[in-house]
């Protein structure tokens, strides 16, 4: 399922959805009695599309695939600007479970919205980074599918911008100029237990059932992989096949405009509603549950859209689809007052069964 949930600011004490007061300084926002969260959800429209909405230097440009390591099946986006790569937690692209992947600028991938182009450059770290089996000693364009070793994992590059599409009217170069200034990190951590209270990198002692591994003074987080074991993290970084990528959407208009949603084998149900696949947040036109489903059919290599079993309308290249249709790579769709465009990852160059073979 997608884990990208607005933030809600909780009061002291909280009503849980089955009636039970209880004080969130202690149990954030899940109830201890009954183990229900707080609908997050229920907020005004506004306040939710405020948000969840990105800012244009967070809108996703690309990705990695890994299709050969510890994280097979996983993606990493890749935003205008730099992406430096390693394991370390201020990376853009951080890549964990690899030992033999440098914590800092392993490597570094560049994006020129201007250019439309995507480059892998060399950096002074130990790693060597190899491009379709040549090493990278200065810089190296990527094409879309281009096969990239790092480390012990293998990758590849999938391009979101080219001839179909592209974000290049609208990254102004005001934008452009902060970018490389402004660290944005992976999201992907292994969960470990916090103390109720813990100690930041930087000597503050606060409250981490209230706040998370974040903390509220500097903001400084707690490196919880460094508490783990190399086969802890790998028993929680191994994605099974159903889990791979196969394909991405990508909101091109609307409050999630710049974000991509990953698509897996078999059904992708979407809808407002949390325990959806493809959770859409902050559209309030986009039914909760079922306005539409996308299926993978790993054989075939065909991605197909399905109308839902809501009231909600789907469009493709604005035709309804009122049963089924088959989908081709930057196809765009729209879901309630969204518009995304369908990226593939598997096609003839690419697809995870015939690799597996």
């Amino acid at each position: 399922m997608s884990t990208t949930y607005p933030k809600v600011e909780l009061k002291p004490i909280e009503t849980c959805p089955n009636g039970h007061m209880y004080n969130t300084m202690n149990y954030g926002d899940t109830c201890p009695i009954c183990k229900a969260k707080i609908d997050e959800t229920s907020q005004p429209e506004q306040d939710t599309t405020e948000q969840v909405a990105l800012s244009a230097e967070e809108w996703v440009c690309g990705w990695l695939v890994c299709t050969s390591g510890v994280n097979k099946g996983r993606s990493y986006e890749i935003l205008a600007g730099k992406n430096p790569i390693g394991s370390d937690w201020d990376m853009s692209v951080r890549i964990l479970g690899d030992s033999s992947i440098e914590k800092r600028d392993h490597s570094v991938i560049v994006y020129d919205p201007k250019k439309i182009k995507a480059t892998l450059l060399y950096t002074n770290s130990r790693g060597i980074v190899y491009v379709e089996d040549n090493a990278v000693f200065s810089h190296k364009e990527l094409e879309s599918h281009a096969k990239i070793q790092i480390g012990d994992s293998d990758f590849i590059y999938v391009e979101l911008c080219g001839e179909k599409f592209d974000w290049k009217q609208e990254l102004s170069d005001t934008i452009l100029s902060v970018l490389a200034a402004k660290p944005r990190m992976s999201a992907i951590i292994p969960k470990i237990q916090l103390k109720p209270i813990e100690l930041c990198p930087n000597g503050h002692y606060y409250n981490a059932s209230r706040d998370g591994d974040t903390c509220p003074v500097c903001k400084a987080k707690i490196d919880l992989p460094s508490r783990m074991t190399k086969e802890e993290i790998t028993e929680q970084l191994v994605l099974s096949e159903e889990k791979w990528v196969c394909g991405w959407l990508v909101c091109i208009d609307g409050v999630n405009k710049g974000k991509s949603y990953a698509i897996h084998s078999g059904k992708n149900s979407i809808g407002n509603d949390r325990d959806m696949p493809i959770y859409i947040s902050g559209d309030m036109s986009v039914e909760k549950r079922t306005h539409g489903v996308i299926v993978y059919d790993p054989k075939k290599v065909k991605m197909t859209m399905l109308n839902g079993n809501s009231r909600g309308l789907v469009y493709v290249e604005e035709e309804i689809v009122l049963a089924e249709r088959d989908l081709e790579s930057h196809e765009r769709i729209q879901l309630g007052k969204s518009q995304f465009i369908y990226v593939a990852l598997c096609n003839d160059i690419f697809d995870w069964y015939k690799n597996s073979k």
